[in-house]
């Protein structure tokens, strides 16, 4: 099990934030056109009539704006403070002549608002902007206190017998604060006062006291001479049940309480119950009931719907432009203290560099869904949104703000966008005075999502920040570090009975360059007689592909695809899609061999759409002949070195179509290196006297020439 912390949820309106490094973030003001129809139409004042006698009347002049805080607003000192135009109410003075002056609300979309990048952390001077007036509010965090403790959950036991003792197994206690915010507390944080019980108690107090403040509730008990419970009257489920796929429904994870007529409860062992449900292995999208009974009495049982979950671990994903690494993993402790768990977390991260260069960063992942069912999409993440904690410069520490998911991370299944709301964060922390722990740091966010029937490619995918934030060393936060995701849903119900009455392909349907045709699987979808869509196993169906120019794979051009159900031909679908023409070259491995007697520097990638007139070998001392040999998506490149002269270096470079190589950001020269490119360092070959050898140097696998 992944070590799980006990966090704090805000649920708080003001629950993201938006910061830059500049001194001022102003929000967007969406009255400009407004404006200026405005300013036009007092800038001209009443026009004269035809006759010209009328004397244009005196223009209205702002002559001040004021502003205030909308009642009941309030910026609490949780690290997640945002100003928003909504927020506060200001109010425009105007002047004329011959007429006294007046007052109007401007509306929130009319005028800007910009508060101090620490706004989120010390409050400050918020700014507003209205036509060239300012106005100013000095905002004051409200620092988070205690409010109330409830009882979440009640405890096991709530009838007693006199003398006994109160017991809080199985209650959950929350702390409730001042900004909406919840934390569950420890056994040990809270307080009861009773312990031996008499018969007069018809209840007890539960206390917390935080920072000086105590806040109390209370529990109903009942007390009796004797107490027996007897046998068990029913048994409860709770919390959810889940089976991950290719799990049997009486694999599911559950808790299950024994309830007795009393009102007591008994948490019950694995063997004092057992799950009634045959041993089909769940797929996901299709809807599971568990039924549970009592092992010595199977008429006491319930039953309850099966949440069936797809767990991935992030580097399981398909990774581009960042990488896959293992790091130690940290929490933070309720004294505010980082404590390392000792678990290693491998992740899929490192996208910010690859985001914010405009190239893809990305990872993806696939699963099959029974049917088109709705759910959730759970990530367990670390925050890459490192900050000074003094505004400035490192001598405070770091701090790891708050990141709105939404912000960086654009999420698509099949092609298909899902919606992320603004209200979906991953939680900050700090701070510290060392940045790295604060990385190590994970907190799960979740949100909805709808799945296909069939095949579901997920893609999540980085960008530079919608909202311009930058880190401490002026980076958009275009990354987080992907522990795991959980694809969940309680699926939808399919009848025994059920049979396809027709078929269909997906509408983002496409083809990828350079598939074999036999390996070309299509997103074929069953529609049952309720209208309900399933995906279908390709054994009871056809595929025919026309296109192309009758290679085995797939090329450039357009394709038809016809599908047909075997059990009944007249039920078919036929649709067109256009693999369109892209180009791709990357450099993957690099190395040096010796072939009938020559010395080959060899290079070997990915490529799409190029011929071997449009790559040209370089290094600094100008074009070298290279002869290449393409694949369908893959090329070897190979360099005739033998008569490379003793002590010289060449340093590999591209141009491709005229173009110098893209290699990831590095530079523009035209460098192989980087974008997933590995070489065996020190690698060499002797011929003739002369050592040729691959070393790096200037992050490229240059070679180097030696005598024997």
């Amino acid at each position: 099990m992944k070590f799980k912390l006990i966090e704090r949820i805000a649920v708080i309106a003001f629950a993201i934030i938006i910061a830059t490094s500049a001194v001022l973030v102003p929000t967007i003001s969406y009255g400009k056109y407004q404006d200026y129809l405005e300013q036009i139409k007092q800038e001209q004042g009443d026009k004269p009539d035809d006759g010209g006698g009328t004397k244009p009347s005196a223009k209205p002049t702002l002559k001040s704006i004021s502003a205030k805080l909308a009642d009941g607003v309030n910026y609490y000192a949780n690290n997640l403070a945002e100003v928003k135009n909504e927020h506060f109410v200001v109010t425009a003075t105007y002047s004329q002549e011959g007429k006294d002056d007046w007052t109007e609300n401007v509306e929130p979309a009319q005028f800007d608002v910009s508060a101090p990048a620490d706004f989120y952390q010390k409050g400050g001077e918020v700014t507003i902007t209205y036509r060239g007036k300012t106005a100013v509010v000095n905002v004051s965090l409200v620092p988070v206190v205690l409010s109330a403790i409830e009882v979440a959950v009640l405890p096991y036991t709530v009838c007693y017998a006199v003398g006994s003792n109160f017991s809080n197994e199985g209650m959950v206690v929350n702390a409730i604060y001042n900004d909406g915010s919840k934390q569950a507390l420890q056994s040990n944080d809270y307080n009861v006062d009773k312990t031996t019980l008499k018969q007069s108690d018809k209840s007890v107090t539960v206390s917390y006291t935080e920072n000086g403040v105590t806040k109390t509730t209370t529990v109903a008990i009942t007390v009796q001479q004797t107490v027996q419970n007897g046998n068990p009257t029913a048994i409860e489920i709770v919390g959810d049940a889940i089976v991950n796929v290719g799990q049997t429904v009486s694999d599911a994870m559950l808790q299950v309480n024994a309830v007795y007529a009393n009102g007591n409860k008994k948490l019950l062992n694995a063997d004092e119950y057992a799950i009634k449900t045959d041993s089909e292995v769940v797929a996901f999208g299709k809807q599971y009931t568990v039924e549970v009974a009592l092992t010595d009495n199977n008429a006491i049982k319930t039953s309850a719907s099966v949440v069936v979950r797809a767990h991935v671990e992030g580097e399981n994903g398909t990774v581009v432009g960042g990488n896959t690494k293992t790091e130690d993993e940290y929490i933070v402790d309720k004294n505010g203290s980082l404590v390392k768990t000792g678990n290693g977390v491998t992740f899929a991260g490192g996208f910010s560099k690859t985001a914010s260069s405009g190239q893809e960063a990305s990872v993806s992942f696939s699963f099959n869904s029974l049917t088109q069912s709705s759910g959730t999409i759970t990530m367990r993440c670390g925050n890459s949104y490192l900050k000074y904690a003094n505004g400035s410069n490192a001598d405070g520490g770091y701090i790891m703000q708050p990141l709105q998911i939404s912000t960086v991370l654009d999420v698509t299944i099949n092609g298909n966008e899902v919606a992320i709301p603004a209200t979906v964060v991953l939680k900050g922390c700090g701070p510290w005075e060392s940045y790295a722990p604060l990385y190590g740091i994970y907190y799960e966010f979740t949100f909805d999502a709808q799945f296909d029937a069939g095949v579901n490619v997920v893609k999540f995918q980085f960008k530079p920040s919608t909202e311009g934030a930058l880190n401490c060393w002026g980076e958009s936060p275009s990354t987080m570090n992907i522990d795991y995701v959980n694809f969940d849903s309680k699926g939808r119900e399919i009848a025994s009975d059920a049979k396809v009455t027709a078929l269909e392909l997906a509408d983002n349907f496409s083809l990828v360059y350079g598939t074999n045709l036999s390996d070309v699987v299509l997103p074929v979808v069953g529609v049952l007689q309720d209208g309900t869509k399933v995906g279908v196993d390709a054994s009871i169906y056809k595929v025919e592909l026309v296109g192309g120019t009758g290679k085995d794979y797939v090329e450039f051009g357009e394709y038809t695809a016809t599908v047909t159900l075997l059990s009944d031909p007249t039920i078919k679908v036929t649709a067109k899609t256009e693999v369109e023409r892209t180009y791709h070259f990357v450099v993957l491995t690099a190395g040096v061999q010796i072939e009938n007697g020559r010395v080959m520097y060899v290079f070997t990638g990915e490529s799409i759409g190029y011929e071997a007139k449009d790559i040209v070998f370089f290094d600094d001392g100008g074009n070298i002949p290279a002869t290449i040999t393409f694949g369908k998506t893959t090329f070897e490149m190979k360099i005739d070195a033998t008569d490379f002269a003793t002590g010289s270096q060449c340093y590999p470079h591209l141009k491709i179509k005229g173009e110098n190589y893209n290699n990831g950001g590095a530079n523009a020269n035209g460098d192989i290196r980087d974008r997933g490119l590995t070489w065996e360092e020190g690698q060499s070959v002797t011929l003739n006297g002369k050592v040729y050898t691959i070393t790096a140097a200037y992050s490229m696998p240059t070679l180097v020439v030696s005598a024997q």
